[in-house]
């Protein structure tokens, strides 16, 4: 079995008949919405950061951190 990685994906969506970017990321793993600050841009990296945790306790491997 393969084993996903935990990265952000960006959200898109369809629109007028194309695919646009929403403003937001998700989880790959369980697709939680994640909202870029412009008055921070690093609080995105370490909102994720903390998220991609939780998935290395859950399945006890180590996780590797991919934005």
């Amino acid at each position: 079995m393969l084993e996903k990685k935990v990265c952000l994906r960006a959200v898109m969506a369809g629109r007028e008949g194309k695919s646009v970017w929403t403003g937001e990321y998700a989880c790959s793993i369980c697709g939680q919405r994640f909202h870029p600050d412009p008055t921070d841009p690093a609080k995105l990296t370490e909102d994720f950061s903390k998220h991609s945790v939780q998935h290395s306790v859950v399945t006890g491997k180590q996780v590797d951190f991919h934005e």
